[in-house]
């Protein structure tokens, strides 16, 4: 696993309910004043994040793909469903994007609402999330966490609608960490080294991610 944070290097996945964020920016406070957000697709891997960081911040559940934030809050307690309708917080420490839609086939055969499905939950979903809530991370200078096998661009055959996907996400990361600097926002990206986002998730490599979000997660 290999966790990129700034200039360093070290070893250590769908739509986003963005309707979850209307337009208006009041402001409100979660409750212990730390929180988190989870933006995620199955509880293999959003149950063991949601359980590292439960212990030292509100963790609010965002579904993705054709999970939702109901179901998904359901099946990884302590966490919570992030409210349909209401106000972006004002302050937020933690980001997390583990969101991932997956699909396969030779480029002739993959059709290009495939490639819009797979950019809009992938790419834009993280894009727009992220351009909302910018101003609560700012507030605490807090932290962008994302998981993504970036690396499957260099093995695209017979997925390359899902691969350029996930390395237009890694490039995105990358702007985001550079903008982000000046105001204090911590920028990561958690590879696990393999297509670990696709398909079944070993419950030990969920268990180590979880363990390497919680660290990065900890008050500075």
């Amino acid at each position: 696993m290999v966790c990129t944070q700034g200039t360093e290097r070290c070893d250590a996945l769908s739509s986003v309910l963005v309707s979850a964020f209307p337009g208006a920016m009041e402001a409100t406070a979660m409750e212990s004043g730390r929180a988190a957000v989870v933006v995620g697709d199955t509880p293999v891997l959003v149950g063991p994040i949601v359980r590292s960081l439960a212990d030292t911040h509100d963790v609010w559940v965002v579904g993705a793909g054709v999970m939702t934030s109901e179901r998904l809050a359901a099946a990884c307690p302590p966490g919570r469903s992030w409210p349909d309708r209401g106000p972006v917080p004002a302050r937020l420490e933690v980001l997390l994007h583990c969101a991932d839609t997956y699909a396969e086939g030779p480029l002739q055969d993959t059709a290009v609402d495939t490639w819009r499905d797979l950019f809009q939950a992938n790419l834009f979903d993280f894009a727009e999330l992220t351009s909302i809530l910018l101003p609560a991370l700012r507030a605490t200078r807090g932290h962008v966490i994302v998981i993504n096998s970036s690396g499957i661009a260099d093995r695209p055959e017979g997925r390359a609608a899902y691969a350029g996907s996930k390395a237009a996400l890694a490039a995105l990361t990358e702007v985001l960490r550079t903008e982000e600097e000046q105001h204090g926002v911590r920028v990561t990206v958690i590879d696990p080294g393999q297509d670990a986002t696709v398909g079944v998730l070993a419950a030990d490599l969920a268990e180590a991610i979880a363990g390497a979000v919680r660290s990065l997660a900890l008050p500075r």
